[in-house]
C-alpha cells in the first residue's frame, strides 16, 4: 500500500449503523464513521486529528452499549 488515505465505504456503513443502534445521534455516527472509514493504518494515530480524536472518544460509549446489548442476548 502506498499509505495513501483510502476512505472504506464498507467500514463507514458498519460504523455508522453500530453507532445509531447504540443510541447515537445521526450527527455523532456519521462523523465518526467517516473518521474511521478514512483511517490510515500507515499513519500515527491513524491519521487522526486531534479532534477526530474527541469525536471517536464521544462515541465510544455507544459502541459499548452496542456490545453490552449484544452479549445480553
Amino acid at each position: 500500500m502506498n499509505g495513501e488515505n483510502q476512505w472504506n465505504p464498507g467500514i463507514y456503513a458498519a460504523a455508522k449503523q453500530a453507532l445509531l443502534n447504540g443510541g447515537a445521534n445521526q450527527w455523532l455516527a456519521d462523523t465518526a464513521a467517516n473518521i474511521v472509514a478514512s483511517d490510515d493504518p500507515h499513519q500515527p494515530n491513524l491519521g487522526r486529528t486531534e479532534s477526530d480524536q474527541q469525536i471517536i472518544q464521544m462515541s465510544l460509549p455507544y459502541l459499548l452499549h452496542v456490545a453490552d446489548n449484544y452479549q445480553d442476548q
